[in-house]
């Protein structure tokens, strides 16, 4: 679940983190600019999902490739 403050959601939306991190843990998610969930199969993957996340908002809060 991503919940983000309507400031950051202008530079990076919810549903895209969870998406991203959810492609790691083989499953799918989505929402809108300030509120989204998934899920996925691969409890072993959390930890990448969580990195993944980590990289997705810092690309984007920085405004790099993709952003």
């Amino acid at each position: 679940m991503a919940n983000l403050h309507p400031e950051v959601s202008k530079k990076v939306k919810a549903g895209e983190i969870v998406r991203e991190a959810a492609g790691v843990l083989g499953g799918g998610g989505g929402g809108g600019p300030t509120m989204a969930q998934a899920g996925g199969g691969e409890v072993s993957a959390i930890p990448d999902a969580l990195s993944r996340a980590r990289d997705v908002i810092g690309q984007k809060l920085a405004g790099g490739p993709g952003a």
